[in-house]
């Protein structure tokens, strides 16, 4: 993890950069709680809706042959910031036990389903063969 002088530092959630070379970078569509039947799993309860989220991009990464220790870079979108600092944390640690990818996180009016509560796209890379 680079520690840039003249900013503040790191946390255990996210990491102010992360350098992808020499890689090939994978983009992830914003994922939100949706089953395989486009279903919304968890209805009301965030961290549930975290979990399946970062589940789905788990799933996406593996067919394209990368972990979450891929991950380089994550943007949650969230209907609610204060339900995020309650639960997201300790999710998003489960998910990234040890560097953390560079975080930005987006308080927005509305997602595509009203039950839907929190989206996060993501942004890979995989070493190159």
């Amino acid at each position: 993890m680079i520690e840039p002088d003249g900013v503040s530092k790191s946390t255990p959630y996210y990491s102010q950069l992360v350098v992808a070379s020499p890689h090939e970078l994978i983009f992830l569509s914003a994922q939100t709680a949706l089953d395989e039947d486009r279903n919304v799993v968890g209805v009301g309860d965030f961290a549930a809706q975290m979990r399946r989220v970062l589940e789905n991009i788990r799933s996406i990464l593996s067919s394209a042959g990368a972990t979450m220790a891929d991950v380089l870079s994550i943007t949650v979108y969230v209907k609610d910031m204060t339900a995020y600092m309650r639960n997201a944390r300790p999710i998003l640690t489960e998910y990234f036990p040890k560097e953390p990818p560079a975080s930005t996180l987006v308080e927005i009016k509305g997602l595509a389903r009203p039950e839907m509560l929190v989206s996060v796209a993501a942004i890979a890379a995989v070493r190159k063969e």
